[in-house]
Formats: structure tokens, sequence, C-alpha cells
């Protein structure tokens, strides 16, 4: 999955990062975003159902609005992020999560998300659902 056209129109600050990347109402459905540095991000409204943001850096990054549904979010950094608003996060994998802010992982599993290391343990969640 390519994902580079959306985010190159963002310039890079010295450490490699994107200073802001603006992605509001952004459809990255399935997007690869793994290990990526996002942080203070704007994914106002955006659509990343199914996208795979494992070990990305989240920090600081706007989540209001976002559908997070069977998103990656394994290892994810969400120091700071704003989250409280986020549309949904169904099946959504937050295992191992760092610097989760105060209330987000009780909130993400009453919403439906999952913490399951394996790729296995969490794919047959899918079937269930």
């Amino acid at each position: 999955m390519e994902t580079a056209p959306i985010l190159a129109a963002h310039s890079k600050n010295p450490v490699g990062g994107f200073l802001t990347p603006k992605l509001e109402d952004a459809d990255l459905t399935s997007a690869n975003l793994r290990h990526a540095d996002l942080q203070r991000a704007d994914f106002h409204n955006a659509n990343l159902e199914d996208a795979d943001l494992f070990g990305a850096n989240l920090g600081q990054a706007d989540l209001t609005g976002a559908h997070l549904g069977k998103a990656d979010l394994r290892n994810t950094d969400l120091h700071r992020a704003k989250w409280q608003e986020i549309a949904e996060i169904k099946l959504a994998n937050v295992f191992g999560v760092k610097n989760a802010p105060t209330g987000f992982s009780e909130w993400a599993a009453k919403m439906g998300a999952v913490s399951i290391e394996s790729d296995a343990g969490w794919l047959a969640q899918f079937k269930l659902d």
C-alpha cells in the first residue's frame, strides 16, 4: 500500500518527521503507517479503519472523529494524543500501547477494542464479530 503521496506534501523537520501532517477527512483505510512518525498529526474525521499503525508515534495527534475500527495500534505511542472523541475503535488492537493517556485503555476496551499480542489471536476476533 502506498501512503507516500498523502504525506509527501508536508514539509519535514530536521530529524526526519513531519512538522504537522494535516490529514483531516483523509481516507487511510488499510494504509500501511507502520512505525510512522505522525506526531501532532491532525486526523480529524479521518478513516483509519484497518490501518497498520504498529509502532507509530501518534504523540499529540488529534484523533477527534477518527474511525479506527480494526486498526493495528500495537506498540503505538499515544503520548498526549487527543483521543476523547474518537468516533470508532471496535476491534482495534491496542496491545502494548505506549504512554496511553489516562482513561484511554479502559475506554477503548468498553468501545470494543482488544489487546492481543499475536496476529492470529487478533484475527480470530474478527470471525467472532
